[in-house]
């Protein structure tokens, strides 16, 4: 049996902050990615290491006021396609610059990370804010992960 290639590199976080978005309806939507493995995968043509990410994009909500609900039915189990077609698309503009997340890898690189937002949707699922009592809608959202890699000095 062939012994794999790629090797996880421990790595330590350095910024991890929210890129932030005024949505149409109120609301403000903040998006990060949680990286939570990086591994060697091989050394590129111009002799950079290439590395590959465990990730989940992350994304939480200021909802507006007036969006929010004391009752709702709990809709559980993975968003649908027919959901996303049957939501409301929103548009959003940017709150300052898109930010880039930041990890130094413990073999000496830096990689550089920024969640780009190409859609968002407002659905008609709602769901509960923990004990409180209240609901706000769902959002489903199309972020890309942008990358990129520097040598440590």
């Amino acid at each position: 049996m062939a012994k794999p290639q790629a090797e996880e590199v421990d790595f330590k976080i350095v910024r991890e902050d929210w890129n932030k978005y005024h949505l149409a309806d109120g609301t403000l939507l903040r998006v990060r990615i949680g990286v939570l493995k990086i591994v060697k995968e091989g050394i590129g043509e111009l002799g950079l290491p290439i590395f590959g990410m465990a990730a989940n994009n992350l994304i939480s909500v200021v909802c507006a006021k007036d969006l929010l609900r004391t009752k709702g039915e709990e809709i559980t189990g993975p968003i649908t396609p027919q959901e996303v077609k049957d939501g409301t698309d929103l548009d959003y503009q940017p709150v300052g610059a898109s930010e880039w997340q930041e990890y130094q890898t413990a073999d000496g690189y830096t990689v550089l990370l920024r969640p780009e937002l190409g859609k968002v949707v407002r659905l008609k699922r709602y769901a509960p804010i923990g004990a409180s009592g209240l609901w706000e809608p769902v959002y489903w959202t199309n972020i890309q992960q942008v990358h990129r890699l520097k040598k440590t000095a």
